[in-house]
């Protein structure tokens, strides 16, 4: 259940429920991302407006003209070379994917040093290469043995989605989670809907309205008013609760939080896991106070 192919994670039992970086419903979401790029000025202004003007993302749509030529304009403004998962971090200089599949296995481990070389001479305090390091590593023949994987010989090399194997059904992309959310809600279980606030591919402002809207189906008040919470004494992000409905946002964090942003996702789903609130200004005062 709520398994949107790439952009739903999530922990589940019989009481809580924790959701990041959801697609919860496409006609909201994908829009967003063209706001979500231009509020920080990776597209342009023209360009923004060309889209949302002349753009359906209904899955169901056929793209006019207009539309062709505007998301023409977005790809060459966004370029090659921003990571839409985190904007703001470095992208790996490494060869791409693509051409890190041509290589030959034999070349596997000092593709790997040289990968290492680029993390330690990037500003970035995440390893921005990692794809292409697990994709490397993954295709040596020691560590497949190790696995006990491929022991049939394929004859094409370990990819992360083979698309020759893996189709996924887009029909339902026009279609709300909401629904399913809220009978979810209805039985009892607390949910958890959080966002690493830069993720352009499914951007917070989407999300933080569909929650709002979600809360509303099921008559929930505001219990937390929309606030910072803290890590560390840093504010972590921003979070709204309605009773069992809670939203938050992770600062710093992007598509993959637990990746981006470890210490804020541990603070963030310890709290949850306590059934109690996210540290706040006013539980560091009481702090600071004692």
């Amino acid at each position: 259940m709520l398994v949107r192919c790439f952009c739903v994670k999530c922990f589940f039992d019989v009481s809580m429920l924790q959701i990041g970086n959801p697609l919860l419903d496409g006609l909201v979401d994908f829009p967003e991302r063209n706001f979500f790029l231009w509020s920080h000025a990776v597209i342009s202004d023209s360009t923004y407006r060309s889209i949302m003007e002349n753009c359906n993302y209904s899955v169901l749509s056929v793209p006019n003209d207009a539309c062709v030529s505007a998301s023409m304009d977005y790809d060459r403004e966004v370029s090659g070379y921003i990571d839409e998962y985190d904007i703001l971090i470095d992208v790996c200089l490494a060869p791409n994917m693509q051409q890190a599949q041509r290589l030959r296995l034999k070349q596997s481990p000092l593709r790997l040093k040289t990968l290492h070389k680029q993390l330690r001479d990037s500003p970035s305090p995440l390893d921005v290469c990692m794809d292409d390091e697990v994709l490397a590593y993954m295709n040596i023949p020691a560590v497949q043995q190790a696995f006990h994987a491929n022991i049939t010989g394929l004859p094409y090399r370990w990819s992360y989605c083979n698309e020759g194997s893996l189709l996924y059904d887009e029909s339902g992309l026009d279609d709300s989670m909401l629904p399913t959310l809220s009978h979810i809600l209805e039985h009892g279980v607390s949910v958890l809907v959080y966002s690493g606030d830069e993720d352009s591919v499914i951007p917070f402002g989407g999300t933080r309205r569909l929650v709002d809207q979600l809360a509303k189906m099921n008559g929930l008040e505001t219990s937390v008013p929309y606030s910072p919470w803290l890590d560390g004494g840093q504010v972590g992000g921003w979070t709204q609760v309605y009773g069992r409905l809670s939203y938050a946002t992770v600062r710093g964090g992007g598509h993959m939080v637990p990746f981006t942003s470890p210490g804020r996702a541990l603070t963030l789903f310890k709290s949850f896991l306590a059934g109690g609130p996210l540290p706040s200004l006013s539980s560091r005062s009481e702090v600071q106070r004692a």
